[in-house]
This record gives structure tokens, sequence and C-alpha cells, in this order.
């Protein structure tokens, strides 16, 4: 349902030189100076707070060890690439690399399928 707004000669949507009224622009910008609120200089305040710690880089421990072969009988290893809902945990929380990625999804399925290991864990 569309209001007619007497003031607009068009009938109806806003005006064409005020866009913004006294809300701001959209999105995260807001209006002026916009952003998500604060000062600029609040970022070094913050991070000076913060506790600081070592992020070690993720490695693929198939590639370490030298394994080429991944068997989908080997339930110590699958479990450690499955959460503990039963899904399977990706790169960027395992730091697989691809390709052996592609075989761990591959084996997990297989495992699955065979009863090995569960679809889904409660």
């Amino acid at each position: 349902m569309a209001m007619f707004n007497s003031r607009d000669s068009r009938g109806g949507g806003r005006s064409g030189d005020s866009r913004g009224d006294s809300r701001g622009g959209g999105g995260f910008g807001g209006g002026r100076g916009g952003g998500r609120g604060g000062k600029r200089g609040d970022k070094d305040d913050k991070r000076s707070k913060r506790p600081t710690f070592i992020v070690r880089k993720k490695y693929c421990r198939f590639c370490k060890d030298d394994i080429e072969v991944i068997d989908y009988k080997d339930t110590l290893v699958l479990e450690k690439m499955v959460s503990d809902y039963g899904k399977m945990l990706s790169r960027r929380v395992t730091g697989n690399c691809a390709r052996h990625q592609r075989k761990i999804a591959e084996v997990v399925k297989r495992a699955r399928f065979l009863s090995i290991i569960p679809y889904i864990k409660r």
C-alpha cells in the first residue's frame, strides 16, 4: 500500500533533492564519517589491550609425514577430520592441503557409507 505524500508532486516516494532525511545513509557507513562508530584512533587502543599470542602456521599432516594413501578403515585419523556433530572439518580448521582434503572427503564418505563412522553423532 503506497502512501501519497501531499508535498511531492509525483505522488509518493522521496523528494529528489534530499535523500537521507535525518537517519543518515544506508549500509554500514551511515552518513558522514560513518563506520561502526567511535573515533578513528580506537583501533590502536584496542589492539594494545588485547593479550598477545603466537599464531602457528597450520600444515598438512599427510604431506609432513609423507602419507600417500589415506585408509577409510583408520578411524583414529578420520575422527580427527570430523567434528563432534559428525560434520567434516574444513581445510582452514585442519590445515590440510587441497589434495589431501579431497582424499579425506572421499574416505570419510566411504567410511560413513560402510558404517565405520556415524553420519551424525549425538
